[in-house]
């Protein structure tokens, strides 16, 4: 398998986790998300930042919990009440 296909498969099964948390489905996530990074202070990492593109229909920030003005939402399975 090639190393492309692996990380093809790993943003698929990234992808279906972020969209399984937010409540959103998994071609939403592929679509909008075009960022992904840690949530982090000193070194101790408390959940990832998830960012949407600018395009992202209002009502799919809203279904992930967007707060209205921005395109982010950070995102901790510890806290989470979704599912």
């Amino acid at each position: 398998m090639s190393v492309n296909r692996v990380n093809d498969d790993q943003e698929d099964r990234q992808n279906q986790h972020i969209a399984d948390i937010l409540g959103l489905c998994k071609d939403e996530v592929d679509e909008w998300k075009i960022g992904q990074s840690p949530d982090e202070s000193e070194g101790v990492i408390y959940g990832e930042i998830i960012t949407f593109s600018q395009r992202t229909p209002r009502l799919i920030l809203d279904k992930a919990g967007v707060v209205k003005g921005q395109f982010h939402i950070i995102m901790c399975e510890l806290f989470s009440d979704r599912g």
